[in-house]
């Protein structure tokens, strides 16, 4: 627990281990009882802060400090048998609020508006990435103008919808971390979660009138209703690229797809924009077409 408090607090290529926090959270808590691991994590937190002092990092600890109560919350979930959505819901709104109050306080420590500081933060990084592939000379013309299209494009999305790429932050931070404990909790205290598995994972069905009324926004060309769909749709579609995952994965245990092959099939699908695209398609169409008349047990709605 102190190693994942401290270690991406000194070394940044490393931060992304900040993001198991509520996993390591919410495991210590449901192994030894939440007055035992919450001890556990106070010691460690204690540690941790004496470590960062003398590094000289305290602001990455005080990052990793927001993500304590997501594990709290999901290990809390799981101990009262809450449904997966509202214990989702709870620790995304946790996090997001926590992250928000976080950047308030930034911006008025340094007198700056921090969402406009990273807008200008990614512009510099595009502008940055152009120049040092404008500068290496063997890079053919042909490659060099479609880069630069695709960074143009890029650069103008996020300008748009930045403030959907940071809410989908939230929302896959906390749902990596719900899957991974409950897969690590089966494994290591069979009986403990009584949550339905990923794979029976569906979102209420009402749902699919925001994606309709989020896409009427975003082609009226109405500004700033089309920018206001754009970022809607943006969450949406994450949503439902969750719930495509899950359907493959219920799949793909209905067949008995041997292991290696699930495993390179869903690498095939995560590493580029079509396969992400494509599971967000099936997770739409399960809206309309049940794609998972015959799983066993029934799927949880949430």
């Amino acid at each position: 627990m102190t190693a994942i408090l401290i270690v991406p607090a000194a070394s940044a290529g490393l931060v992304w281990l900040h993001g198991l926090i509520p996993l390591v959270v919410m495991s210590l808590l449901t192994t030894f009882g939440h007055k035992q691991g919450a001890a556990i994590v106070a010691a460690a937190l204690v540690l941790a802060s004496a470590a960062a002092f003398g590094l000289g990092s305290l602001p990455a600890l005080f990052f990793a400090i927001t993500l304590l109560p997501t594990g709290y919350l999901l290990a809390r979930g799981v101990e009262k048998n809450e449904s997966p959505g509202r214990t989702g819901l709870k620790a995304t709104l946790s996090l997001g609020t926590l992250w928000l109050l976080g950047a308030l306080w930034y911006g008025l420590r340094h007198e700056v508006n921090p969402y406009q500081e990273l807008q200008r933060g990614l512009e510099l990084g595009f502008q940055q990435t152009l120049e040092y592939y404008r500068g290496k000379t063997e890079l053919p013309a042909e490659a060099l103008k479609e880069l630069t299209i695709a960074l143009e494009t890029t650069r103008q999305f996020l300008n748009r919808a930045l403030a959907a790429v940071l809410a989908t932050a939230v929302i896959t931070t906390v749902w990596l971390n719900m899957v991974a404990g409950c897969w690590l909790l089966r494994k290591s205290r069979p009986g403990l979660v009584r949550w339905p598995e990923f794979k029976t994972w569906r979102l209420p069905e009402p749902l699919i009138w925001l994606v309709i009324v989020a896409l009427a926004l975003m082609v009226s060309g109405q500004e700033p209703l089309a920018t206001v769909g754009v970022n809607a749709a943006y969450v949406l579609g994450l949503l439902y690229f969750m719930q495509g995952l899950a359907i493959v994965a219920h799949l793909l245990a209905r067949w008995q797809m041997p292991r290696f092959f699930r495993g390179l099939l869903y690498v095939l699908l995560l590493v580029q924009l079509y396969g992400l695209l494509l599971l967000a398609i099936i997770g739409l169409a399960d809206t309309w077409f049940a794609l998972r008349k015959n799983q066993e047990p029934p799927a949880a709605a949430i």
